[in-house]
């Protein structure tokens, strides 16, 4: 899906390693649409996930910030677990259309997470019923 709006929000880049080992980063970011006919505007997360080589455009290569008109590819993705469905938006391609002139901040970083689970594990879900295995 097509999605051209605003960056209302970035939040940090977490880096971690898959159960196999893998090293990624990712980075949630919140997106605004335009105001509808009416004065509404949506606003959603979406995640960006990279492994490999690909690692380096959260880390070094991002160069958005709040306030900027991006256009993204985005993709759904749901699990099911125990009778619950979790959903998430993937983007996929994320592409500047127009800068901001405002100052902007992003949410501090946390603490680096290791050995984070990847979105499916190897192995069967250990834990109380509510655990999650995605």
């Amino acid at each position: 899906m097509q999605f051209t709006g605003r960056i209302k929000m970035l939040l940090p880049v977490i880096e971690g390693t898959t159960n196999a080992g893998d090293a990624y980063a990712k980075r949630e970011i919140v997106l605004e649409s335009e105001p509808n006919d009416k004065g509404y505007t949506d606003e959603f997360k979406i995640e960006m996930f990279k492994t490999g080589e690909h690692i380096s455009f959260l880390l070094d290569g991002f160069k958005f910030n709040v306030g900027d008109a991006v256009s993204c590819e985005i993709g759904g993705r749901v699990s099911e677990y125990q009778g619950k469905w979790y959903g998430n938006l993937n983007c996929f391609m994320l592409t500047l259309v127009s800068k901001t002139t405002d100052v902007t901040e992003t949410v501090p970083a946390p603490a680096p997470i290791q050995n984070a689970p990847a979105n499916t594990p190897a192995t069967a879900p250990t834990g109380s019923a509510d655990d999650l295995p995605f």
